[in-house]
């Protein structure tokens, strides 16, 4: 059995390998999480690490198909690839001989969709930052560098993506919500740069040339976020 994950852990290093050397951006992940933020970097035993690594992808793993429940219109929520990364952490935590740790997670589900892009994307910026903790160690193992530098690839891009999901998604509902008050009239202006819409409010109580009775918005995208891609 152990030889049989080393040659699958091996298998992995080589193709992650290629795929780093491969990548498009020109930040390197050992760029990426170099940057001095000023805090004393805490020193943990790879034990230690995967544990916390493997603790961590279970309970956003647990999360997430809880989301995925309440918001069944949400591809977004859908489509996150959590078994990627518990799969590299696996092999990677039974190669060295660690134990798996227990998968126990209390989840609670956000009232709106809104509010849980905005929790995944929390929770992938806490795994971003783990992430970078860990790589900062020197003596980290060849192939444990490569296995969270490609788990921290997948979380970083989960967490740019989600914040930009949440803002659009909070901008959506914050619009029907105008939509639907009778006191509230809304007019959506498109065009512009980069397809930019302008939003006028005002209320009952105020008139088009009233300026404090106004408010402008700009955003590249009013609509709701599954008819823009989810």
């Amino acid at each position: 059995m152990k030889k049989t994950l080393s040659v699958l852990l091996a298998l992995v290093l080589v193709i992650s390998a290629i795929g780093l050397a491969a990548a498009e951006s020109t930040e390197t992940a050992e760029d990426a999480v170099t940057a001095d933020d000023g805090t004393e970097a805490t020193v943990y035993t790879l034990n230690e690490m995967l544990t916390r690594a493997m603790a961590d992808a279970y309970l956003r793993q647990a999360a997430y198909a809880a989301y995925a429940e309440a918001f069944p219109d949400s591809r977004s929520i859908a489509g996150i690839d959590m078994d990627t990364q518990i799969v590299l952490l696996e092999m990677l935590l039974k190669a060295n001989g660690a134990a798996l740790p227990a998968s126990v997670a209390d989840v609670s589900v956000p009232e709106t969709k809104a509010e849980a892009y905005a929790a995944i994307a929390e929770a992938e910026s806490s795994a971003v930052t783990m992430y970078k903790s860990f790589l900062r160690q020197e003596d980290l193992a060849a192939d444990a560098r490569i296995i969270f530098q490609s788990v921290f690839r997948i979380v970083r891009s989960n967490a740019l993506a989600f914040r930009e999901k949440a803002q659009a998604a909070d901008r959506a509902e914050k619009l029907q919500e105008l939509r639907e008050n009778e006191n509230a009239q809304v007019y959506v202006i498109s065009g512009g740069r980069n397809g930019r819409q302008v939003i006028y409010v005002i209320t009952s109580e105020g008139t088009a040339n009233d300026e404090d009775a106004a408010t402008e918005t700009d955003t590249t995208d009013t609509t709701t976020e599954d008819s823009a891609g989810d």
